[in-house]
């Protein structure tokens, strides 16, 4: 598992870490969590071609945020960049995969609706604008849905509940791979620094962690707030693997060591019990 390779999905050291990766571990499957490129579906899509023949054709993906952004001025919105990405064979919102041992994977990149987000000083109106002081979320300058969040995230919900239930038909247990945060307890709260407390809002819906929990699925996969972590929310175990920008980075001349850092190995069985991390 990894996420968030940004502009690094570009560099060879990352795509050859990534399936060395893999490899040395006998990986099954590589699961990339969004965020992909340096934005926009074709870069995307152009990073995504590399990095899963890297990987012998076993990846698996779901796009972020900054993989449906649009240039300013550009024609089309971020439901076409939506489209664009679905050319991706291993784009799960296209289908459920099947992964053996009866589990499948079943993914969305997903949105926000606020349900995450933390009180403060901002407004209700700075929320929506994704603006409050010197803070500004990206995406108020490159997400083009032509709709408020709110109804972005349910829609892709709705998407989400519809694959559950196809895995629930085909008595399949889920490994869940969202691009956004569905878990509040996931979320790293830092109440002495109002900017992040503020970016809160974008990061996530609890009404997907919802879903995944009924679903009582096998492992929940994501990506997007570059703070890696596990852990178990109501009995699913959780897993976000970024790699992050490389200024985040604590190996910042090599990428390779980082890529080991950030990359998750699990062991997930379809019976009881907890995935492996």
């Amino acid at each position: 598992m990894i996420s968030d390779l940004h502009a690094a999905a570009r560099l060879p050291a990352v795509v050859r870490a990534i399936s060395m990766r893999a490899e040395s571990v006998g990986a099954e499957w590589v699961i990339c969590a969004g965020d992909v490129g340096a934005g926009g579906a074709v870069d995307t899509l152009r990073c995504l071609g590399e990095l899963d023949a890297a990987c012998g054709r076993r990846l698996l993906y779901v796009p972020g945020n900054h993989d449906i952004w649009c240039s300013p001025g550009a024609p089309g919105d971020s439901w076409d960049q939506w489209k664009r990405l679905l050319t991706f064979p291993g784009n799960l919102e296209r289908g459920n995969r099947a992964l053996g041992a009866g589990l499948c994977a079943v993914g969305t990149g997903g949105w926000y609706d606020y349900s995450l987000a933390e009180p403060g000083p901002w407004t209700p109106a700075d929320t929506e604008r994704k603006s409050w002081g010197t803070a500004r979320w990206r995406d108020a300058d490159f997400a083009r849905w032509g709709a408020p969040d709110a109804e972005v995230c349910q829609a892709l919900g709705r998407l989400l509940a519809e694959r559950l239930h196809a895995a629930r038909a085909a008595d399949l247990r889920p490994v869940v791979v969202t691009h956004v945060v569905p878990f509040a307890a996931a979320v790293q709260r830092r109440p002495e620094d109002a900017l992040w407390s503020f970016c809160a809002a974008f990061l996530g819906s609890s009404r997907y962690g919802e879903g995944i929990v009924a679903a009582a699925a096998a492992l929940a996969v994501f990506g997007h707030t570059h703070v890696r972590r596990h852990g178990t929310e109501a009995g699913v175990p959780y897993v976000c693997a970024p790699l992050g920008y490389s200024q985040e980075w604590t190996h910042v001349k090599h990428p390779a060591a980082e890529v080991d850092l950030a990359m998750a190995i699990v062991d997930v069985e379809a019976g009881p019990g907890e995935a492996r991390p």
